[in-house]
């Protein structure tokens, strides 16, 4: 029975298998105006998407479920493929520094030092709304799950990083850091890694086990999950290591580009695994499926929820059918087609005796 369950699951996840992608760290150059990557077993510097003056990207962020770049520039954020092809340009009332909740397919956004509020939209823009807050000033924000962290200064009520809820209300500190640039979140120990003006430090998402990790300024933090290693920009060149901060190693350099100048505005980690969920098929019998990619999930009415089980959003997963379930499936089909054939002739002959 296991077996049969085993093989269908594999036809099943067969038909919607993703094309495969390199695991990559992908940033913004904005002196240079172009997007690049580079593999991160090592490999040539690879250029994404080169941008005419006066355009220039920004921060960037990495959708696993759409494998698709998010980015800004100075007066919008867009959208594109992993090699800058089919780029949307989404449309939001403000432009800032932005985060994806990849979980709650939302988009997060701040403005900075003009603006005292947090907003959020839908990925592609629509249903923005906001939470204003009383003083200023939130520099960086990381959506994790059911939490928003942002980093603020101490014109916020306290200078570090605070937690709040995903409708930005409720905010409470965390742990007094330094000047925030940036925070990551690291899915398997769920801790966060927090780039400041005097290094980079790293915590439990409830404040404790705060730790000094590297000892170097750093504008952009990014977390490799899957290798357990930590990427940084910080002057021209990404620099990475364990997560401990132990053997620390150049991942970019300005030659490594070609560009003396290298100015790394936007940093993001692209996986390899695609993303799985439930896919519930909202049908009277509650049928739903986990570990679904997002292409499998395709008949009428299916509702798909990355990363969360069918338990989770409660829709009853629906057992595949055992040998004998089978069986019994094609000997009721069997029993109709005979009962079929028996009941149709004695209608024909009275047909024929009353046509007489």
């Amino acid at each position: 029975m296991r077996l049969i369950r085993t093989i269908i699951l594999l036809c099943l996840l067969g038909l919607g298998k993703a094309e495969s992608i390199a695991q990559t760290i992908v940033w913004t150059d904005s002196n240079a105006r172009r997007i690049q990557r580079k593999d991160v077993n090592g490999g040539e510097v690879e250029t994404i998407v080169q941008f005419q003056a006066p355009e220039v990207a920004l921060q960037i962020h990495y959708d696993s479920v759409t494998t698709k770049l998010y980015y800004r520039d100075g007066v919008a954020f867009h959208r594109s493929n992993l090699n800058g092809s089919e780029r949307e340009n989404i449309p939001t009332p403000t432009v800032g520094n932005f985060s994806l909740n990849v979980k709650a397919r939302k988009l997060y956004w701040i403005v900075g030092f003009s603006d005292d509020a947090f907003h959020r939209s839908e990925l592609d823009g629509s249903g923005a709304e906001s939470h204003t807050y009383p003083t200023c000033c939130v520099l960086t924000l990381e959506a994790v799950g059911d939490d928003l962290f942002f980093g603020t200064t101490g014109n916020f009520g306290g200078k570090g990083v605070w937690r709040a809820d995903l409708d930005g209300s409720n905010e409470q500190l965390v742990q007094f850091i330094p000047q925030t640039y940036d925070i990551a979140h690291d899915s398997v120990e769920n801790k966060l890694y927090i780039s400041t003006v005097v290094g980079i430090f790293r915590m439990n998402t409830d404040g404790t086990g705060f730790e000094h990790i590297v000892p170097e300024s750093a504008s952009h933090v990014v977390v490799d999950s899957m290798a357990r290693k930590l990427y940084w920009g910080g002057g021209p060149r990404i620099r990475r290591s364990d997560l401990d901060g132990s053997n620390v190693e150049d991942f970019v350099t300005a030659a490594d580009v070609g560009n003396p100048n290298l100015d790394i505005r936007g940093l993001t980690f692209v996986q390899s695994e695609p993303v799985t969920g439930a896919c519930c098929f909202g049908d009277p019998f509650g049928h739903c499926t986990d570990d679904t990619l997002q292409s499998a999930c395709t008949c009428t009415g299916c509702v798909w929820r990355p990363f969360q089980s069918c338990s989770e959003i409660g829709c009853s997963p629906q057992p595949i059918p055992t040998v004998s379930a089978w069986g019994l499936a094609i000997l009721s089909l069997l029993l109709m087609i005979a009962a079929k054939i028996i009941f149709a002739r004695p209608a024909a002959l009275c047909r024929i005796i009353v046509s007489k």
